[in-house]
């Protein structure tokens, strides 16, 4: 069932990980797609995709824009509205993963809040009047290191509270509009994020299988598929009377005792 068949999506960081599997699941329930990101080449693989899983060529806008950026953003806003007329769904899931606590610098601090915290608020801040126009939907991309304090993840954590916070607020605020706001929360989620940043543990496919089990009472990582179904199903009518919601897609993780 194409049930988000005509609406339209923007999705952030969909140039891979999370945001990209959420456009290749979203082309397949029939949902036009604005792929926002800073990795042209990404993105365009990513539409490819899309096109394969039977979304047309013309549903598909890619928008080369640097979120932390606000004039980048709102013009990324209008360069949608230009193509498609309306936005009904954003997904903002650009974001970055750094380990760090007390011992980190003010820089390494600035720039996790800029690119976890600022850049939600400035895309949501931008597409706003739209969301309102069409009473849509905002899934912003949160962690389970906003549920549950892991050593060595303070200021990750920090800027993930702060997108529950916002996303609860949000969700009041937008509510009289008619606008959704609702977050996920991914535990440890297959992605090339771990490969970019200074995870303490390799990420090989078995040292992966091993944190899995570690941190999920589930006993696996989980897979970007795993988010984006929960993403959608937010996103649809499906969730329609659900808003202010932080939702764990982490195999239990915000319910167990710590890892050893």
């Amino acid at each position: 069932m194409n049930f988000l068949f005509e609406k339209v999506a923007i999705i952030t960081g969909a140039s891979s990980g999370i945001g990209a599997g959420t456009a290749v699941h979203f082309a397949t329930l029939g949902c036009s797609l604005a792929l926002v990101g800073r990795n042209m080449e990404g993105l365009k693989k990513v539409a490819a995709e899309c096109e394969e899983r039977g979304l047309e060529a013309d549903q598909i806008l890619l928008v080369n824009t640097d979120v932390t950026r606000e004039h980048q953003v709102e013009s990324a806003v209008a360069e949608v509205i230009n193509k498609f007329h309306k936005i009904d769904i954003v997904v903002n899931s650009a974001g970055c993963l750094t380990y760090g606590g007390l011992e980190s610098t003010s820089e390494v601090f600035d720039d996790v809040f800029q690119i976890n915290v600022k850049s939600i608020f400035t895309v949501c801040k931008a597409v706003e009047p739209h969301v309102s126009k069409s009473k849509g939907v905002i899934i912003n991309v949160s962690s389970a290191c906003s549920l549950r304090a892991s050593p060595g993840l303070m200021i990750y954590g920090m800027s993930k509270a702060a997108v529950d916070h916002m996303t609860k607020t949000l969700a009041l605020e937008l509510a009289p509009k008619q606008v959704r706001v609702n977050a996920v929360n991914p535990g440890i989620i297959r992605t090339p994020i771990y490969e970019k940043t200074n995870t303490p543990w390799e990420t090989t496919e078995e040292k992966m299988s091993i944190e899995g089990k570690k941190w999920h009472p589930l006993g696996r990582v989980g897979q970007v598929d795993d988010v984006a179904k929960a993403i959608a199903f937010l996103a649809s009518d499906e969730g329609g009377f659900i808003t202010g919601e932080t939702l764990p897609v982490d195999g239990g993780r915000h319910i167990s005792l710590p890892a050893m």
